[in-house]
């Protein structure tokens, strides 16, 4: 078995006082970094899923880049919608800390897509990013995939965040529908638990490093459960077992 560890809208800012509808960014996602190294030590890999650093900022993406290298493990990065892809890109560059595009983990294949609009919260795959797919999936040979995004490819229930959700969603369903190797898609954006099977693929959304969103709301609300990670154990049949992993209180501006 495989460990794989998924951290996603960890929101960073230049500042490094800087809130996300009141929590701490920073310092919420340290705990939870604690937590993943006492409760999932042995993770080989991390997928860190977009909306990383909400500023966009130089600055906010090193300290990320610096807090992450604590998991002395690769970690894999993808842009989000509040993300600045090309800073993003000319930071996490080191040896651990990556914004590769795929990854191999023994009898599987991790495949990573962009999924921004410049100017929109909302996401799309533009036809260089579903050729990219294409043939990744095409050259996959005796090996499981999952694929990685930032935004849902299904609609969640709750109405504000479906209108913001990845737009041409029906295009890359029918995509993965033909190629039987797919095993899940994980995504972020949705700040909470999501889990549904489709045609024999896991779609899989985790909650925040810092902040919430409330499930089946017509409106953004803010959730008071605390801060998580989603972890997933991989098998060399294709099968794997996953949950959330959560702290066991949500991290408050005194707690250090």
């Amino acid at each position: 078995m495989h460990t794989v560890l998924q951290v996603s809208d960890t929101h960073y800012f230049c500042d490094p006082g800087g809130l996300m509808f009141g929590i701490h960014s920073r310092r919420s996602l340290d705990h939870v970094l604690d937590y993943a190294l006492n409760h999932h030590a042995t993770a080989e890999l991390v997928l860190a899923t977009g909306d990383l650093v909400h500023d966009g900022s130089a600055a906010g993406y090193q300290a990320l880049k610096e807090a992450l290298e604590r998991l002395e493990v690769p970690v894999h990065c993808l842009p989000g919608n509040h993300d600045n892809p090309e800073v993003m890109a000319a930071v996490l560059n080191g040896p651990r800390v990556t914004c590769n595009r795929a990854a191999e983990l023994a009898d599987w294949k991790i495949i990573l897509l962009d999924t921004r609009v410049t100017g929109s919260d909302g996401g799309f795959l533009a036809r260089s990013e579903l050729d990219f797919l294409e043939r990744e999936l095409s050259s996959v040979r005796n090996r499981h995939v999952i694929i990685v995004l930032h935004h849902p490819p299904v609609q969640i229930g709750s109405l504000w965040m479906d209108d913001i959700g990845l737009a041409n969603a029906a295009v890359f369903l029918d995509m993965i529908d033909r190629h039987a190797q797919v095993r899940a898609v994980l995504f972020g954006h949705i700040h909470q638990e999501f889990d549904r099977l489709r045609r024999g693929v896991r779609l899989l959304g985790a909650p925040s490093t810092c902040a919430q969103f409330k499930p089946h709301t017509l409106v953004h609300v803010d959730d008071p459960l605390p801060p998580g990670y989603r972890w997933l154990r991989l098998a060399g049949n294709g099968r794997f077992e996953t949950g959330v992993a959560r702290l066991a209180h949500p991290v408050a501006d005194d707690d250090h």
